[in-house]
């Protein structure tokens, strides 16, 4: 192998091909072939053997399959292949010695990628798995892009917890959740008090790390299943599920004593801040009158009025 066959090859070590072919000698020759080549080969005898490798969590990307095997044929499987819409691309190479034109539209209108006639030419074959190689980078690096954008989309830039929009989805999934299970839920609205005078006081950095620093203490005090979303200004919205009122009015009180305890970098005059919490309960989620909206307004009344009554605590609006 020259030397730059060595460095093509180094650059595809960790790429598995899936050689699927019920004759033994031709599999063979293939596995050694690519693995000449730097990939890692791996073997299947039957259509069935193959699919259930290409089915698994991580398959290999790319697929050099027989037309014709017992249990289930090299265009059954690309057939297969095309219609899930919730997996990686395979890329598909069909092992055949058929050369008439209708053949191969049909095997294309199934999914199939590309050909290679039986017995493979090594240099084709090659060609076939660079192209394969190609379009599998190109895919993941567009799927990578839209996942970004999508996480852009679902966010709040400064925090990095869910926005409105999206809090208002994964809120309607809860709400689902909990009335087919019948299990209570709050919320609570958190507002950090005197949050203009900070931003007057310390500047506008500082007041963006008070925003981050409730952002942090609430998510070393909270559940994995508990939602926080940033609502706009320094007003955040906390969903409980699974959570009653008593537990809800307890982890509000958790929250606060941290971040009473916890100071703010303020440059050369570090700084605590402090909060109101509102609460709001439902007993069950879902329903014509106690949906999320009215949640959500149950909990700003709670917070105008611990406002109202001095700031820095938690007031409760429960269902009752």
């Amino acid at each position: 192998m020259s030397k730059q066959d060595v460095q093509i090859a180094g650059s595809d070590k960790s790429l598995q091909v899936l050689i699927a072919d019920d004759e033994r000698i031709p599999r063979r020759l293939l596995v050694r072939m690519v693995e000449n080549w730097g990939y890692q080969a791996v073997e299947a005898e039957t259509g069935l053997e193959a699919w259930q490798i290409l089915s698994q969590p991580e398959p290999p990307r790319i697929a050099i399959i027989d037309w014709l095997m017992p249990g289930m044929s090299g265009v059954e499987i690309c057939h297969a292949l095309q219609q899930r819409n919730d997996a990686p691309l395979i890329y598909t190479i069909l092992l055949t010695s058929k050369s008439d034109e209708a053949a191969m539209v049909y095997a294309l209108e199934q999914g199939a990628h590309d050909f290679q006639s039986k017995p493979a030419n090594p240099a084709e074959l090659r060609v076939r798995l660079l192209v394969g190689k190609r379009l599998i980078n190109a895919e993941d690096r567009l799927n990578e892009s839209l996942a970004r954008l999508e996480l852009m989309a679902a966010t709040d830039a400064l925090t990095g917890v869910a926005n409105r929009r999206h809090f208002f989805q994964l809120a309607a999934r809860e709400f689902a959740r909990a009335d087919r299970a019948q299990t209570p839920m709050a919320l609570m609205m958190i507002d950090i008090d005197n949050f203009k005078q900070i931003n007057d006081n310390y500047g506008h950095a500082a007041g963006d790390s008070a925003l981050l620093l409730l952002v942090e203490v609430c998510r070393k005090a909270l559940r994995g299943s508990d939602i926080i979303a940033r609502f706009g200004g320094d007003e955040f919205v906390i969903l409980l599920p699974d959570c009653d009122v008593s537990t809800a009015i307890r982890t509000g009180e958790r929250l606060l004593d941290k971040l009473r305890a916890t100071r703010v970098d303020g440059g050369e005059h570090p700084f605590c801040i402090q909060a109101t919490v509102g609460i709001a309960t439902s007993r069950h989620g879902g329903g014509p009158s106690d949906d999320i909206a009215g949640l959500l307004h149950r909990a700003d009344q709670a917070l105008y009025a611990g406002k109202k009554l001095g700031r820095n605590r938690v007031a409760v609006c429960d269902s009752e």
